[in-house]
């Protein structure tokens, strides 16, 4: 799957969607809004003016699942690491606590019985899907020194322009390709009650299927003249004569088909079948993305949305309307995707605006 700014391509059986346009963009809001609230209390803050973590005075904001328990240093156990300014876990848990969901534990059903809802939420299919992010101080700050009750965002300047905030994100996960059905196969046709086994040859090419189907030990020598695979069903149709016959089915986790078969034309048979011989392929393949987010500064100007500096040299695309993303690297071993997919022509570095 090509993830570049603008396009999403997406494949059945495949956790990898969360590109930046979508992914990045929907984090920032649990990072954002203040996953905190800071209460001054009978603790001073450190310098009289900020609270920070260590004075042990800040809480989980209200809705949250840890609503009115302390943050500490450290990763907390959805993976946010508020003092350190990263994040480690799954994409799902990133959002799970500020929704007021307890971290996801791993079965899915159980989870979804103990937490009616959740599968509304858009991050839900997401489980299995690796996230890591680090920012800096300007993009939320782990003290709260606006005295605003929330770990302060671009401190110091009226918005993210102008105020050096970066982030980077790294998402990485696995997907199964599509089923290959090519090959020699055996299968059990039911009519009448009568079972017929029957020799299966099959040849895929992308997603259409073309071969032969005849009775083992020969005679009725059917052509398969076309077919597909769409995700984990399988369809095919066979010529012998004036007739034609329609298979459908289901592929199996183990490789394994079943299904209905009936006659289009030339007759009004119908039954079932299934594979006795035979396994349908499919590669367990690897994905990894990461980008660099930075803010634009007030001087930079959108043109057609892709920011350019103060001179008109080019800084990257925008993306929530105040920032740049000005580098992006993916690897994904069942696109053939490897390595750098953008740099900003005026350099990738998170100090350098």
């Amino acid at each position: 799957m090509v993830y570049r700014y603008d396009q999403i391509i997406k494949k059945e059986n495949r956790t990898k969607f969360v590109v930046v346009a979508l992914a990045i963009v929907l984090l920032v809001s649990s990072l954002s809004v203040g996953l905190v609230t800071a209460k001054k209390g009978g603790v001073p803050a450190k310098d009289d003016v900020c609270v920070t973590i260590q004075d042990k005075t800040l809480e989980y904001k209200t809705g949250h699942y840890l609503e009115t328990e302390l943050l500490e240093v450290g990763f907390d156990e959805y993976g946010y690491n508020y003092q350190g300014h990263m994040f480690s876990g799954y994409y799902a848990d990133s959002y799970l606590g500020g929704d007021g969901y307890p971290v996801f534990s791993g079965d899915r059903e159980t989870y979804l019985a103990e937490n009616p809802g959740v599968d509304g939420e858009w991050y839900w299919p997401y489980t299995d899907v690796k996230l890591d992010m680090k920012w800096n101080d300007a993009w939320i700050a782990n003290t709260d020194c606006s005295e605003d009750g929330q770990l302060d965002r671009h401190f110091g300047t009226a918005s993210y322009f102008d105020s050096g905030a970066w982030l980077t994100n790294h998402q990485s996960g696995e997907y199964y390709s599509d089923w290959n059905v090519s090959g020699d196969w055996v299968v059990n046709v039911e009519y009448n009650g009568v079972n017929y086994p029957e020799n299966l040859i099959l040849e895929q090419t992308a997603t259409g299927i073309t071969g032969t189907l005849e009775l083992v030990g020969g005679g009725s020598l059917w052509t398969i003249t076309s077919g597909s695979v769409t995700s984990d069903e399988v369809e095919f149709f066979g010529n012998l004569g004036s007739r034609t016959v329609q298979f459908e089915g289901v592929i199996s986790s183990d490789g394994t088909m079943s299904g209905d078969w009936y006659d289009v034309a030339g007759g009004t048979r119908t039954g079932t079948w299934t594979s006795t011989s035979g396994e349908a392929a499919r590669t367990l393949e690897h994905w990894n993305y990461f980008v660099k987010i930075v803010a634009a500064t007030s001087e930079d100007e959108d043109v057609g949305g892709v920011w350019y500096n103060a001179e008109g040299d080019e800084i990257g695309p925008v993306i929530w309307g105040q920032f740049a993303i000005v580098q992006q690297v993916e690897n994904d071993s069942g696109a053939g995707l490897h390595g750098l997919q953008y740099v900003s022509p005026t350099g990738a570095g998170l100090g350098n605006r």
